[in-house]
Order: structure tokens, then C-alpha cells, then sequence
């Protein structure tokens, strides 16, 4: 599948102006102190921005203390199944405490309705070489954000793949993912699925290419074939037309 064949580079900034966009959190620092969450029974001793899970015998060393609610809030992207906590123990993102949760979890903290987060922690954002559209992958999930999903995020650091992309001739509805742009080379085959994982990113459509031509048949004099770097194959007599009547190359033919 296309997946395997693309990179994700993993470019994660720290949050910067993503509060506003997530659920409400702390306007200070939490106190000092023992604390716990709805959806397990882990208590944290919590002081200077650290937060730490404690065993049964520190729990007693301190009088079995009654541990606070954790400020947690539930979140997630709208555009996914996923839903994970959050817990704030400080302002700025760096002490959030993030958690993945299955339904167990969930179903401890008494199945809470998630806010839909501007961004949540551990996804990448990235634009590949043929558009300017941008992406954010998280949770095996490939999203194509629009401004205002993006604003939400932060405006978050965006990995710049320029040298691949997606590609189609103008007059053809053939997609290609082009992991060599500069030499228009190692390209694979699209298929729709393949496309509606990437979440359709918008092909750059080309007219021509260099070193491509339109060739007779060997076969069959009136069968034009169209010889490229990304697409190679015969064409019907549509596509020859969208692509300008090009006259086949003299004394040549193809077998394909």
C-alpha cells in the first residue's frame, strides 16, 4: 500500500497558542499535591511541574492522603474516532499529560462528550512538493486541514516534503505519487483507496514532460500510446485530444 511508501517525518513543535483551541485549562500552576484521574486508579504526586505515579507503600508513607481530581478534559480531533485525555498541570503545554484511551477508559470517566481539540500532542503536520495544501497525521489518520483548522492548531511547524508529491497529466485522470520530483523518478501507481487515505491531496497536472512523446502502436497503427515518466500506456481518443492532437513521432512505434 501507498503508507509504507511515505515518509512522515515527525516534526512536532511545543504548543505555543494551542490553549485557546483545546478545553479550558488552568489559569495557574496546580498546587502541590496528591491527585488522581476519573479513568484509572493511579494516584500522582504532583509538585514543580512534575507529576509522579506513586505505589501503595509511598501512598501510606504519607497517611493515605485523599487525592484531588486531576484537571483533565477529553479531547478530540473532529475528523477522528480517537479520543484522548488531557490533563493540565501547568499552563503551557509542555506539562500536559496526554493519555490515548480505549473504551474501558472511557467508559471509567463516565463516557465524557469530547471537545474537539485545535491539536493534540504527537501529530505531525506536513505538505508535499505538488500543492500548498496542508496535512496533519495522527493515529494512522491522514487529514487535509483547512485554514481554520490549522489556525486552530497554532499555525504549527509544517514539514516541507518538496521533493514529493503527486502528480497527473492534465489530460488524464491518472494519479501518481512522485517520490523524486527533481528527477521525475521512483513514482507508483495511485489507486482511489490509496488517494482517500492521503485524503485526496490535489495532484499537480502537467501538460508535458520532458523526454515523454506520443508513439504509434507496434500493434495497431491507429492505437496512440503516450510514453512519460509518470504514466506510460495507451491513450483513447479523448485523451488525445485533451492533450492537443500532439502527432504520433515519424517512423516510430511502441510495445507496451
Amino acid at each position: 500500500m501507498l503508507r509504507t511508501l511515505l515518509r512522515r517525518a515527525g516534526v512536532v513543535a511545543l504548543a505555543t497558542a494551542a490553549a485557546a483551541s483545546m478545553a479550558t485549562t488552568p489559569a495557574s500552576a496546580v498546587a502541590a499535591g496528591y491527585y488522581k484521574n476519573a479513568y484509572s486508579d493511579t494516584i500522582y504526586q504532583y509538585e514543580g511541574g512534575a507529576y509522579t505515579p506513586i505505589d501503595l507503600a509511598t501512598w501510606e508513607a504519607a497517611g493515605f492522603p485523599e487525592p484531588q481530581a486531576t484537571p483533565t478534559s477529553y479531547v478530540k480531533y473532529a475528523w477522528s474516532p480517537h479520543v484522548y485525555a488531557v490533563t493540565f498541570w501547568e499552563h503551557s503545554d509542555r506539562y500536559w499529560q496526554w493519555e490515548l484511551m480505549d473504551f474501558a477508559m472511557w467508559n471509567r470517566a463516565g463516557k465524557p462528550v469530547p471537545a474537539n481539540a485545535g491539536w493534540i500532542q504527537g501529530s505531525e503536520y506536513y505538505k508535499w512538493g505538488t500543492s500548498n495544501e496542508v496535512f496533519v497525521f495522527s493515529d494512522g489518520i491522514s487529514h487535509k486541514l483547512t485554514y481554520d483548522e490549522w489556525r486552530a492548531s497554532g499555525f504549527r511547524t509544517v514539514d516541507e516534503l518538496s521533493n514529493e508529491g503527486f502528480m497527473k497529466m492534465s489530460w488524464a485522470s491518472d494519479i501518481r505519487f512522485v517520490r523524486d520530483l527533481a528527477n521525475y523518478a521512483n513514482v507508483y501507481i495511485v489507486d482511489y483507496d490509496d488517494w482517500r487515505r492521503e485524503d485526496f491531496p490535489t495532484p499537480q497536472a502537467v501538460h508535458r514532460l520532458p523526454g515523454d512523446g506520443f508513439y504509434r502502436s507496434c500493434y495497431s497503427y491507429t492505437t496512440i500510446v503516450y510514453d512519460g515518466p509518470i504514466l506510460s500506456r495507451v491513450i483513447n481518443h479523448p485523451e488525445w485530444v485533451a492533450a492537443g492532437r500532439p502527432a504520433p513521432a515519424a517512423n516510430v512505434c511502441v510495445e507496451l
